[in-house]
């Protein structure tokens, strides 16, 4: 968090240092090579924040310059997630033979999170400086989708003699367990998928970056962004005890709730390299 915080004071400093100097002017290398880009330029680049920040994000951009101040841009992000959480709970078939020994003898359950997203966005750039260091700022719109899923794995089997075993609700979701299951919390869930979600983003951002040998920068930038997540219904399969078949069923229900309609404001800061051609 520390880090995030002095990388976004240091954009601050650099793009609002960049604003202040004066009008563009064109910049070239000993052998007379221009070092900025001009009108009908094209650039690529990449962000650099997930090995920066150790994030899971992997990003591209895409500009094309209407004039060295004005550019039309695109970005790609795409990330992904797996993780698996472990959660104590008690040993069933131990505290059966000992009731003294609850709390003190447990076994793990297992919770594994994945996540895929991706998110497209369009936009529009001014930009000013009169040197390497140039400061940009403008809008994006775009749009985002996403898949979420949880699956569980119970130390404590459910068996006649105990229905409704020790179970955990999980680390990530909080899906798991008997607490969330249906059929009158007779069921515990064993797997929790949501629909695809659809984002609608709208984002302001303020950046620099400085030019390190013609048409190749290194910079930053930070994104205010707000968003509305579309889309929660999802599949959830349970299992549960079964008196009269005197068995263990699994069922699969799909229902509303616990993927939700949410609107986002967040502000980010990233890095990338870009080449210009």
């Amino acid at each position: 968090m520390n880090r995030i915080i002095i990388t976004f004071s240091m954009f601050l400093c650099v793009a609002f240092t960049a604003f202040a100097q004066d009008d563009y002017q064109v910049l070239k290398d000993k052998d007379g090579v221009a070092i900025l880009p001009e009108a009908g330029s094209f650039a690529l680049g990449m962000d650099l924040s997930r090995l920066i920040f150790g994030n899971d994000a992997f990003g591209l951009y895409g500009k094309y310059f209407l004039d060295s101040d004005k550019a039309l841009r695109v970005k790609l992000n795409y990330s992904s997630a797996n993780r698996e959480g472990f959660t104590p709970v008690t040993n069933d078939a131990e505290y059966a033979k000992d009731p003294a020994l609850n709390g003190n003898i447990t076994v793990l359950d297992v919770e594994n999170y994945i996540n895929y997203s991706a998110t497209l966005r369009l936009g529009f750039e001014l930009r000013k400086g009169a040197g390497r260091l140039q400061s940009f700022y403008g809008a994006e719109v775009g749009l985002g989708f996403s898949s979420t899923e949880y699956e569980y794995r119970y130390a404590n089997p459910i068996t006649e003699a105990n229905p409704q075993p020790s179970s955990a609700s999980g680390s990530y979701g909080g899906y798991g367990g008997f607490s969330t299951g249906y059929n009158q919390n007779t069921a515990r869930t064993l797997k929790r998928e949501g629909d695809l979600a659809v984002t609608p983003v709208l984002a302001l951002f303020l950046g620099a970056e400085y030019f390190v040998a013609p048409k190749l920068s290194i910079g930053g930038e930070v994104n205010l962004a707000g968003s509305y997540r579309l889309g929660n219904q999802a599949d959830t399969t349970t299992e549960r005890w079964d008196a009269a078949k005197g068995a263990v069923v699994e069922e699969t229900t799909r229902k509303s709730g616990g993927f939700y309609n949410t609107y986002n404001l967040n502000l980010r800061p990233g890095m990338f390299l870009i080449y210009h051609f």
